[in-house]
């Protein structure tokens, strides 16, 4: 019954029994029905207990086969009722037991007006058994049928009845019996309106009145196949960010209209998947790639010319489509190939991408599910580890400081580093996790070396209220002699919240820290960030340090820098210095400390290594 009434407001074809949330429903819905059945039932085994018990309480024997009859039918019922497990079948039987009954308790005398009960409670319970159209159709069959016995009666084709109303209570009754009706009939009809608001809601997207994802994965014919697309608008956020939130509705509004406008022309059904992306589901029939890669490519083409007035402006979409072919063998997977082949054409810059089959893309996606599950594993499992590489002093050769690194345990058991999973930690927020493993690790280690520790922190952690909570909890604890922390800012990201940040590392000089710019000569580093933060090291990026023996760029840069850092009382860092020569130049341009494997290698002890003789002019 359920189905039927969904079947009505749903898109033809769509296999909405297959859904979640259909079973979610129509469980409710059973379990009501069961409930309702269930009193009914125990209700009318009780009824013709108690007159069985209280006739023969006063020894009256006559009419015991017809309450006994009603008790047997009543106790198979529930005896059904409790073994099955679709109570949906009762519903008639229940019905005409009703009927029955009313039969009986009309004409049986000692019935103790027990017709007057099942009249006015026949309305609400055929209703909520049966549904509006079934419970109607029952209610006026039933009434129907007690006027007709009692113009039958009248003439006298049955015995006599037991009803002794007067003609105003029977009037009274029947106005009664309208209200039960009309009231639970409005009750029904609430409750089905508002089953069919909850499976549309369910079953269409709000902003554009489209199917969606759950109709399409249950509404492609399984033997049949399709081209399938994600039309995917790329500056849908960018949009969004400039003109204003309210804004992207009208987006996805726009898009849907031409979207349907060109349906029977380029031959799709039309889908709202998830943010910015919408489906297109096209019958191949015999079209080979090239045939579907022209098709994508002129609905594509089509949807670029078009042009968003906003204001006088004229507002242009960045489309991208990524499809894949959907056949019997692979109908589970089409969404995924799809949108594999969406990132790969995002990726490549291309308008059109459809999927080859290459499992280079699947394959990627996977290394990005290993490399998430070893990132979890080790920070769940509390398996990953701090590392410690020395810092040089290049007069003295004796260690200065420490930089704390991580590293984690692979599937393997050994300990790598992390820059494969860095990216990944910063999409999926696990970073700022990371961050503080590491500081508490860096103040453990203040505590077993006299030597300074650094930690490598971005300008996200510098904002985040957490880490700084933490840092200056573990400074407030800490004794004067273990407040040798060195903030190492990796810029992987530009530098936004300038004067957040400056305070923010103002603030932990204050308490003892000192401040090193990280990969200096790399991505956002310049020469303005040197201005822009209060800092106390320099540390040149790998990068150039390499190149410093045979490029004289690299060599002339490294002597501004270093010249430019011993002017304004900053110390310089060398990082990757991994030959004598390299550490010979350096030393040569002034550079005050050296890093890397020539001195040693990251370890998890904290011992300082013998002194090195640097090379010196």
């Amino acid at each position: 019954m359920l189905s039927k009434k969904l079947r009505e407001s749903l898109p033809e074809g769509f296999r909405f029994r297959e859904t979640s949330w259909y079973h979610a429903i129509s469980g409710i819905y059973e379990k009501s029905l069961r409930q309702l059945l269930l009193t009914g039932l125990i209700t009318a085994t009780i009824a013709a207990l108690a007159y069985i018990l209280i006739d023969l309480g006063h020894g009256d024997s006559r009419y015991l086969i017809y309450y006994l009859i009603c008790l047997a039918v009543s106790v198979a019922m529930l005896f059904y009722f409790l073994r099955s497990e679709r109570p949906a079948v009762l519903t008639t039987p229940a019905i005409l037991l009703l009927v029955v009954g009313f039969a009986l308790t009309v004409f049986l005398p000692n019935s103790r007006d027990l017709y007057l009960l099942i009249f006015f409670c026949f309305p609400p319970l055929v209703l909520q058994l049966t549904g509006i159209r079934r419970g109607s159709l029952w209610t006026g069959v039933f009434f129907v049928t007690v006027l007709l016995t009692f113009v039958l009666n009248h003439f006298g084709f049955f015995g006599p009845w037991n009803i002794t109303l007067t003609l105003q209570q029977i009037l009274v009754s029947l106005v009664v019996f309208g209200l039960m009706f009309v009231m639970s009939f409005a009750s029904e009809r609430q409750k089905q309106k508002y089953i069919d608001q909850l499976v549309l809601q369910l079953s269409y997207d709000t902003a554009t009145n489209l199917p969606n994802r759950e109709v399409l994965i249950h509404s492609i014919p399984k033997e049949r196949q399709f081209l399938f697309a994600i039309v995917h608008i790329e500056n849908f956020g960018e949009l969004g960010t400039i003109f204003g939130y309210e804004m992207l509705d009208e987006i996805l509004q726009f898009i849907s209209r031409y979207l349907q406008q060109w349906s029977r022309e380029f031959n799709y059904s039309l889908y709202r998947l998830r943010g910015n992306d919408f489906g297109l589901l096209i019958p191949r029939g015999s079209m080979d790639r090239v045939e579907a890669e022209v098709l994508l490519n002129r609905i594509c083409a089509a949807l670029r010319r078009e042009f968003m007035a906003w204001g006088k402006l004229n507002i242009h979409l960045n489309i991208k489509l990524g499809a894949s072919f959907v056949d019997d063998a692979a109908q589970i997977d089409f969404l995924s190939k799809a949108d594999l082949a969406l990132k790969d054409g995002i990726r490549s810059h291309r308008a059109v991408s459809l999927y080859k089959g290459d499992e280079s893309i699947r394959d990627s996606a996977y290394d990005s599910l290993k490399l998430y599950s070893t990132l979890t594993r080790n920070l769940e499992g509390k398996t990953c580890r701090a590392y410690f590489q020395p810092i040089i002093d290049t007069s003295t050769g004796e260690v200065v400081w420490f930089e704390s690194l991580l590293r984690l345990r692979d599937q393997d058991g050994f300990y790598v580093s992390p820059s494969p999973f860095l990216s990944l930690a910063t999409s999926t927020g696990l970073d700022s996790d990371i961050t503080e493993f590491m500081l508490k690790e860096a103040f453990t280690a203040l505590r077993k070396t006299p030597c300074d520790v650094s930690l490598n922190v971005t300008f996200k952690d510098l904002l985040l209220p957490e880490f700084e909570k933490s840092l200056f909890s573990y400074l407030k604890d800490s004794p004067p002699s273990d407040k040798r922390l060195i903030l190492e800012i990796i810029e992987r990201d530009e530098l936004v919240e300038n004067e957040a940040c400056r305070t923010f590392l103002e603030r932990a000089r204050a308490h003892g820290c000192k401040i090193a710019i990280d990969d200096f000569g790399s991505g956002y580093s310049n020469f303005s960030r040197l201005i822009q933060l209060p800092m106390d090291i320099l540390k040149i990026d790998g990068s150039l340090t390499q190149k410093c023996l045979h490029d004289e760029k690299a060599q002339h840069l490294i002597r501004i820098v270093v010249e430019y850092c011993r002017a304004n009382n900053i110390k310089v860092v060398a990082e990757h210095v991994d030959r004598p020569e390299i550490a010979k130049f350096l030393a040569s341009c002034g550079v005050h400390y050296l890093q890397g494997y020539h001195f040693g290698i990251p370890q998890e002890s904290l011992s300082d290594p013998a002194t090195i003789e640097t090379a010196k002019d």
